[in-house]
């Protein structure tokens, strides 16, 4: 049985197995956590732990194919966006967050690399648009179905149900942090 197949037959305990989850930490932590605040302690070593690993996977598999997580993110970025997959450099900065020399970096390089396109924007005269080219296309489509079928091994021995409860606790997750942002909590 995979590990996340493992992490998940274990975490069916429930509540009953709180105290076995208390002693995840260590003793002077243990003594500082009310009994509701154990989840939340858990909820956030857990996905610190997650993100780190994610994070490793994606770049050892973006190292392979000679990429960097901003190229990658932009990419992905123009992949999504409706077609004809074209977004100003200030639009794609702000779903990958990068300073303005950090954008035009990371599309020189794509641009470079025949995976980009500076194109003339129709609608502003003096503006322009980071459009995907064919090879870039290609490109996108390699990476991401590269990544989705390393991921669905990962997760290979976890039932799809359970995977629609993992994804709706996600984007649970997802939306009180968002709403934190907005309140500015985050």
């Amino acid at each position: 049985m995979s590990k996340a197949g493992k992490a998940a037959k274990a975490s069916k305990g429930g509540r009953a197995a709180g105290s076995r989850r208390l002693e995840e930490f260590p003793a002077g932590v243990r003594d500082l956590l009310a009994t509701n605040e154990v989840d939340v302690a858990l909820i956030m070593m857990r996905l610190g732990r997650l993100s780190r690993m994610v994070l490793d996977i994606h770049q050892d598999q973006l190292h392979i194919l000679g990429m960097s997580f901003s190229e990658y993110a932009a990419l992905h970025a123009l992949a999504v966006a409706p077609s004809p997959h074209r977004m100003s450099p200030s639009q794609l900065n702000e779903q990958l967050g990068l300073s303005s020399g950090g954008i035009t970096k990371t599309v020189d390089r794509l641009e470079e690399s025949g995976l980009v396109k500076r194109l003339p924007d129709p609608a502003d005269g003096r503006g322009v648009l980071v459009g995907l080219t064919v090879r870039g296309h290609k490109r996108a489509n390699l990476v991401f179905s590269e990544g989705r079928d390393h991921y669905a091994e990962l997760l290979g021995d976890i039932s799809p149900e359970r995977h629609a409860q993992l994804a709706a606790g996600l984007q649970t997750l997802l939306e009180a942090f968002e709403a934190g942002e907005e309140k500015g909590e985050a």
